[in-house]
């Protein structure tokens, strides 16, 4: 479940790789996940056996990581919508 949490991880910043302009929106929830799992993996690691809540709080935070990816995308496709409308408004104003 680490691993499913670190991929979403992954996946979103391979996203802001390629839109950094977006990173403001999601610096902070990225921050917290990578230092909670960091903390998390370092303490198991170090011999810490896992608490029985460890498996829903990773498929939360799975969760979440995928809502921001999805919140990112729609905020991208959102702007791709008002640029087509602002395009279309600007061809039907000049005319053919």
């Amino acid at each position: 479940r680490i691993a499913a949490a670190a991929t979403a991880l992954a996946e979103v910043l391979a996203d802001l790789d390629r839109r950094p302009e977006r990173i403001p929106a999601a610096r902070r929830p990225l921050a917290m996940q990578a230092e909670g799992l960091a903390r998390i993996v370092g303490r198991l690691e170090a011999g810490a056996a896992a608490p029985p809540g460890l498996p829903a709080l990773l498929e939360d935070m799975r969760a979440a990581t995928l809502r921001l990816r999805a919140g990112l995308s729609a905020a991208e496709s959102e702007a791709l919508d008002i640029q087509v409308k602002v395009l279309a408004e600007r061809l039907r104003q000049e005319g053919p």
